[in-house]
């Protein structure tokens, strides 16, 4: 990447490597979660069964916020892994478990999380896909403010 000046000179550039994974491999492997956060009841039905939801950067909510948290997972030959979703204390410690269901889009799972009942602090939501091609493991880790 280069940034250019208003006479085309380059003012400064910056190289990044990206590691693609090749996901027709024989391996199961769980894509980027995407997180989804509705605010009122009426949100969170739209955001059930919109598959265009746009995902939040933020990893900071309120209580009053629902999340979805969308899953794509790919097994060998195209199947698809079972998910096992858990909500962990920031010590690691489980506390529940949640349970996925498809979501609007092809190929992704999602998960309701509703913050409510949660007290302020951090938390991590652990996402196991487990299929023909062993198990794969993704974190989401995020804060509830009051």
């Amino acid at each position: 990447m280069s940034v250019t000046g208003a006479a085309s000179q380059v003012l400064d550039s910056e190289t990044r490597e990206i590691a693609v994974p090749d996901l027709t491999s024989t391996q199961t492997m769980i894509g980027t979660p995407e997180v989804l956060r509705a605010r009122t009841a009426r949100e969170l039905q739209q955001l059930k069964s919109d598959p265009a939801g746009i995902p939040i950067a933020a990893r900071e909510f309120s209580r009053t916020d629902r999340l979805i948290i969308r899953v794509p997972a790919y097994g060998p030959g195209g199947t698809t892994p079972t998910l096992s979703v858990h909500l962990l204390g920031r010590a690691g410690n489980a506390m529940s478990e949640l349970a996925p269901a498809p979501a609007p889009t092809a190929g992704m799972q999602q998960v309701e999380l509703p913050l409510a009942a949660l007290a302020p602090g951090e938390y991590v939501v652990e996402i196991k896909a487990t299929g023909e091609g062993g198990e794969a493991t993704e974190h989401v880790g995020f804060r509830v403010t009051s």
